[in-house]
């Protein structure tokens, strides 16, 4: 049960600083550029949307790896196989498959008409502002590879 709260928590947390970090972005970007009509709105739906999908994984995750604890079954080993590729692959990976992966999504909602077609000037805002959530999800989640990714990254330049 503590597990479960730590968990919630934890969530909480990095949902309430996406949504913040969101709105500041969006505020900051209306101070130098006409916004969007939808732009709060369509800021707000895409971390929920996103964040929607990773709290299913994870219960998914969690519940799998509950009911599918016999050894016997390949499948049951597809959520560490998962935990082990993300621990080990870079940031910068898992940012392109994270954007990519969200890129696709909400093409497929703007062509199925769940979300409104961006036009113009909004469509590269909109981008932008996705590459930064995504930045900030990464970090978040990825803080330790990242700053280990620095350590490396100021000893190797120390060294030439």
């Amino acid at each position: 049960m503590q597990a479960i709260k730590k968990a919630t928590l934890k969530h909480l947390f990095v949902f309430a600083s996406l949504i913040v970090g969101m709105l500041v972005i969006v505020f900051v970007m209306g101070q130098f550029v006409s916004l969007h009509e939808d732009a709060y709105v369509d800021g707000l739906m895409s971390i929920v949307y996103v964040y929607a999908i990773i709290l299913a994984l994870h219960i998914a995750f969690g519940l799998f790896r509950t009911f599918t604890a016999s050894k016997e079954l390949r499948i049951a080993q597809w959520p560490k196989r998962l935990i082990g590729w993300y621990r080990s692959v870079s940031p910068l990976v898992l940012f392109a498959v994270i954007f990519s992966f969200i890129t696709l999504v909400n093409s497929l909602m703007m062509v199925t008409g769940l979300d409104t077609p961006k036009t113009g000037v909004f469509t590269y805002q909109h981008l932008l502002i996705r590459a930064l959530i995504v930045t900030l999800v990464v970090a978040l989640t990825m803080h330790r590879h990242l700053l280990a990714w620095f350590r490396g990254l100021k000893r190797l330049t120390a060294q030439t």
